[in-house]
């Protein structure tokens, strides 16, 4: 059954491993730097180095990587009646959600049921733009008609064509329906039309208003760039909010969107909105520019950023910056690749955060949690995830020196490897440890069934907060320092952890294929031989019902110790 399901480090998002046959096949375009010779701080890659050769080259084509939504309330008692069950000091308040969504392509675009118009870079604006052969010129009419467009009404740029805008593109009042959207898309053939702000504002704002607001619109294969110099650049590709009204843009769906060169790509207070298989890149403060950058800054429910991929955003030497912000209630960040940035992804106030089956690679610091004065943090389900050469895998703390901490989270499932990024900010300077919890109103976690591979540090800090479980992992240290393994304060429960100190040690779990020189190509799915690991764990389904793989977590007597659950 494992030969079946071959397991890779970046599984969970494995459909965009190949990401570049990806984005043209979908004709999300790749934009190189616009402005050579400056750089975040962070090794500029190519395109064609951001993901290893042997990730690149991995099978896609497996099934989806599945996180199903259980068909009744998870119980214990698939087992004898002796198995040690344990009462999980933490529960997320919602049942874990489905995650089929990993290996799927992009939303397809319905057929537009109003008016098609198409735009040319060498079309004309006395032209109708209701034919490929009529296409209209400007950009800025499209928020003139939309305003007062019908839903299923469609703006369409022709591949392969640049175009200049010196003023925002604005849609509001833009009212599309859940079945027929108001899209702006792209057309024929070639790479997504380049949208080239001249604007020191965003390239798109959507909108909300008072007596209505813009909803159901969908934004798809658009590259929002710009040549513009330090000090003139748009402050983002995309704006999605309202100040001067009461009413919040919502149903907002952006996919193959392209983001480069920008102070910020993203920018969205919009409930119910979408962002997926989407090129998020190089989107930092340039020298004499202020103010924070991100690749993408998000706060509203209900919010989905998947299968999209995230690197040189934020400034170097700033802990302000970041790849990915999110705050809000009921949102979902998963099946992302994210590498080459201070912070990847950075969750605070949030209720019901979900986390799950991304890579982040080559960072000093993956992700931060926590609350702050304005709310704090719960929910929080970490699940799934692949780390790779992260310095700092998890922080979890109060944020911005407020004793507000987190309560009530989950760490399940995730592989850790090869730890310590191949560069670090100034400020950071190497923790020492893979997974912090710290602050005293941080409480009632769970950091199970964790794999720890390869470590030369410790693998787990919890400092001071209450009611914290570390149960079901495999840790490893195999240095030769006499730091431990686990730092913890004295009120943490420990129980049913492998712990290894050496390599022959760590490999005498006997896993499929712990010692390929590639660590992308390792496998860490239990065999037969498994019998430290098989059926020693205690159960914490209540809590995470699977394993990494989205396979039920219980089977045999009691769960398995690690992140996968032998079928």
């Amino acid at each position: 059954m494992h030969g079946e399901n071959h397991f890779r480090f970046f599984k969970a998002a494995k459909f965009l491993i190949t990401w570049g046959v990806l984005f043209a096949a979908t004709g999300c375009s790749i934009v190189e730097n616009p402005h050579p010779g400056e750089s975040n701080g962070v090794q500029q890659l190519s395109p064609a180095s951001n993901i290893p050769n042997s990730v690149a080259n991995a099978d896609t084509t497996q099934n989806p990587v599945a996180f199903p939504a259980p068909s009744s309330t998870p119980s214990s008692a698939t087992g004898p009646s002796s198995t040690p069950t344990a009462t999980p000091s933490a529960t997320p308040t919602a049942t874990p959600v489905a995650l089929n969504t990993c290996n799927q392509s992009a939303p397809a675009l319905p057929a537009p049921s109003g008016p098609v118009y198409y735009f040319a870079e060498n079309g004309n604006d006395s032209n109708n733009g209701l034919s490929t052969a009529t296409p209209k010129r400007s950009l800025s009419l499209i928020a003139a008609l939309a305003q007062s467009a019908a839903p299923g009404t469609h703006f369409l740029l022709r591949r392969g064509d640049v175009f200049i805008i010196n003023l925002t593109l604005t849609f509001f009042l833009a009212n599309g329906t859940a079945n027929d959207p108001i899209v702006m898309g792209a057309y024929g053939t070639g790479p997504s039309p380049v949208i080239d702000g001249h604007t020191t504002a965003s390239i798109i704002t959507v909108r909300g208003g008072d007596a209505g607001e813009s909803q159901y619109l969908h934004f798809d294969s658009l590259n929002l760039t710009t040549t513009q110099p330090a000090g003139a650049r748009p402050n983002s590709g995309i704006f999605t909010g309202e100040s001067a009204y009461q009413n919040l843009p919502h149903h907002l769906t952006f996919s193959n969107i392209t983001t480069n060169g920008l102070m910020m790509g993203m920018v969205l207070y919009s409930p119910d909105t979408l962002v997926t298989h989407s090129r998020i890149t190089d989107n930092y403060g340039l020298p004499g520019e202020e103010g924070f950058t991100q690749g993408l800054f998000a706060s509203a429910p209900r919010l989905k950023i998947r299968n999209s991929y995230f690197a040189h955003n934020g400034r170097l030497e700033s802990w302000f910056d970041h790849g990915t912000y999110l705050g809000g209630n009921d949102n979902e960040f998963s099946c992302n690749i994210a590498t080459n940035q201070v912070n990847p992804l950075k969750v605070r106030r949030a209720h019901n955060m979900l986390v799950a089956n991304n890579l982040f690679y080559d960072v000093p610091i993956a992700i931060t949690a926590g609350g702050d004065s304005n709310g704090g943090l719960d929910g929080l389900r970490i699940v799934g995830n692949t780390f790779v050469n992260t310095t700092l895998a998890v922080n979890i703390k109060s944020q911005s020196g407020v004793a507000v901490g987190a309560i009530d989270f989950v760490i399940a499932n995730n592989i850790f490897l090869d730890p310590a990024a191949t560069w670090s900010p100034s400020w950071l300077g190497d923790p020492g440890h893979q997974v912090e919890v710290d602050n005293s109103q941080t409480a009632n976690g769970l950091i199970i069934h964790n794999l720890f591979a390869n470590m030369e540090r410790t693998n787990i800090r919890v400092n001071n907060p209450g009611a914290i479980t570390i149960a079901n992992n495999i840790l490893s240290r195999l240095d030769t320092s006499s730091a431990p393994l686990l730092n913890l304060s004295p009120n943490v429960t420990v129980s049913s952890n492998l712990s290894y100190t050496t390599q022959s040690s760590f490999l005498g779990v006997a896993f499929t294929n712990a010692t390929s020189i590639d660590p992308y190509s390792r496998d860490y799915h239990l065999t037969a031989q498994s019998n430290a690991a098989l059926n020693n764990g205690i159960d914490f389904t209540s809590a995470w019902p699977f394993d990494f793989d989205g396979n039920p977590r219980r089977v045999g007597a009691a769960p398995d110790i690690g992140p996968f659950e032998r079928q």
